[in-house]
């Protein structure tokens, strides 16, 4: 009885965090672009750091809205085709590290290490491409656009853990 009271105050607990938290003008968890990120581990989902929640990485559904809101003309184009294609790279990439890991989880603590290690330089890599889209993108876009840009798709910085 009294372990079944405790579990349910945890949950309610942890169910009303959010609410709290948008009460007193906090995050809830989620970044501009739908995704969770922006509150306390965000992790590697939509938000606004790469290595968050999902990478901080932008949901690559929430792309045609950002086009739309920005107003893309015929000769941004080219550019913004080469952001979308580094964002869902990215997306999918990390998307597929973490099935991976949900599979086959390594079983070792060097097999640990090595799989960290191994997503540190994925995911750097996938940082620096993204980057070096949105800054070809953000080179071509209007004062206006760029402003709208960088509130609604912030550049976002690699949150590289320490290896423990």
């Amino acid at each position: 009885m009294r372990a079944t009271c405790f579990a349910a105050i945890f949950a309610l607990s942890l169910a009303a965090l959010p609410l709290a938290a948008s009460a007193q003008g906090g995050s809830t968890g989620m970044a501009p672009l739908g995704g969770p990120g922006g509150g306390m581990g965000g992790g590697m989902g939509a938000g606004r750091g790469m290595m968050r929640g999902g990478a901080g990485l932008y949901d690559p559904a929430a792309l045609p809205a950002l086009k739309h809101q920005l107003g893309i003309t015929a000769q941004q184009e080219p550019q913004w085709k080469a952001y979308c294609g580094a964002i869902t790279n990215a997306w999918e990439t990390r998307q597929a590290q973490r099935r991976s890991m949900l599979q086959s989880p390594p079983q070792t603590v060097q097999e640990r290490e090595q799989m960290r290690a191994s997503h540190r330089e994925v995911g750097l890599q996938l940082h620096n491409e993204v980057l070096s889209a949105r800054s070809a993108l953000a080179a071509v876009l209007t004062p206006e656009q760029r402003t709208a840009f960088d509130q609604a798709a912030p550049a976002f910085q690699p949150r590289m853990a320490p290896p423990r």
